[in-house]
């Protein structure tokens, strides 16, 4: 019964595909593709990732139809080079996923570059993030091999770090250092009650480096403070409708704390726009300490190496009035331009 099901899964899904298929290739818009993960939707920091490119998309390309493909559309046999006319534009999805620290979704923009050899395609920006053993230095070689075929190959990064890596790992092919897409959002928190209680937002998967729940929880029995225990993960269906729903519920909900404490990259971006102090903890990949580049002049955000003094942090921070305190993302207005003169130029 169960590989009936499979079947029939596979049939439908097939079926959408080439619905989809069809569509874009009868529709005479210009289009401007994205390729997306398909676990993009999984992730509320993933969703302002694409709210962000959309909103950039309707500002600088506003004649554009845009297009999401994920590698579940390259899997059931799309030739989606010949999708493309010469006025479309290619890009990749921002986040960090360059390298080994989610192999598969580097695999994934290796098919979309060797699917697009002779044309421009451009990276939103990304972390590149390779560990350091010789499995990763294999993939570094194969990743090398693909970016390079492909003249037109663009890598956008959003921290100094990624920047120097991608010259070092990838002489021959340009990047360009950006500020993570997020952070172009224009976004305010709609919560007007009183801040209350600790948030604890912190990583469970692959890019955790160390189990701060557990020296937070001790902090929190010991001071006797009321906490709350959040994570980035939405289970909320039909993301393409609700994405801006599920991102503003996120933002309140730190809005409504009096302090996010946090290891996650988007989180702490959420609390700068819904001006929360905000502790951030380092994790495996130095995009968090990269991405906080961007955000050291506001006072209520910092950047902490460990929980070893985090009790008069935790009171430093508190203490702070709401009302002096400003987020001011348009100085990176300059950088987005840039970014919009990269796709745009031949």
């Amino acid at each position: 019964m169960s590989s009936i099901k499979q079947v029939v899964k596979i049939m439908l899904l097939k079926f959408i595909y080439l619905k989809k298929y069809i569509y874009i290739k009868l529709s005479r818009s210009k289009k401007f593709f994205i390729f997306v993960s398909p676990n993009a939707n999984r992730n509320v920091g993933d969703l302002a990732i694409l709210e962000a490119e959309y909103n950039f998309i309707n500002k600088y390309f506003s004649d554009y139809k845009i297009i999401e493909i994920n590698n579940y559309d390259l899997d059931y046999g799309w030739n989606i080079e010949k999708l493309c006319r010469e006025s479309d534009i290619i890009t990749i999805n921002g986040g960090g996923f360059l390298g080994t620290l989610w192999l598969g979704e580097e695999l994934n923009v290796q098919k979309v570059i060797q699917a697009y050899k002779n044309r421009k395609i451009i990276t939103f920006p990304q972390t590149i993030y390779y560990d350091n053993d010789q499995k990763s230095q294999a993939v570094c070689r194969g990743a090398r091999n693909v970016y390079e075929s492909n003249n037109n190959f663009i890598i956008h990064v959003r921290e100094r770090e990624s920047e120097q890596i991608g010259h070092e790992l990838f002489p021959n092919t340009e990047i360009v250092l950006c500020p993570d897409i997020v952070l172009s959002l224009r976004m305010e928190s709609t919560f007007e009650g009183n801040r209350h209680g600790i948030c604890l937002c912190l990583r469970n998967d692959c890019e955790k480096t160390n189990d701060y729940l557990e020296d937070l929880m001790e902090v929190m029995d010991k001071t006797h403070m009321d906490f709350d225990i959040s994570d980035m993960i939405t289970k909320t269906r039909n993301l393409i409708v609700n994405r801006k729903k599920e991102i503003q519920k996120k933002v309140d909900e730190f809005a409504a704390h009096e302090l996010v404490i946090t290891d996650r990259l988007h989180a702490m971006v959420f609390c700068a726009i819904s001006r929360t102090p905000c502790l951030v903890l380092v994790s495996k990949s130095y995009k968090v300490q990269g991405v906080y580049e961007w955000l050291k002049e506001c006072d209520y955000i910092k950047l902490i190496n460990g929980t070893e003094n985090i009790e008069n942090e935790i009171k430093d921070m508190i203490s702070l009035k709401r009302d002096i305190l400003e987020f001011n993302n348009s100085t990176l207005d300059a950088y987005y331009e840039k970014l919009e003169e990269k796709i745009c130029n031949e």
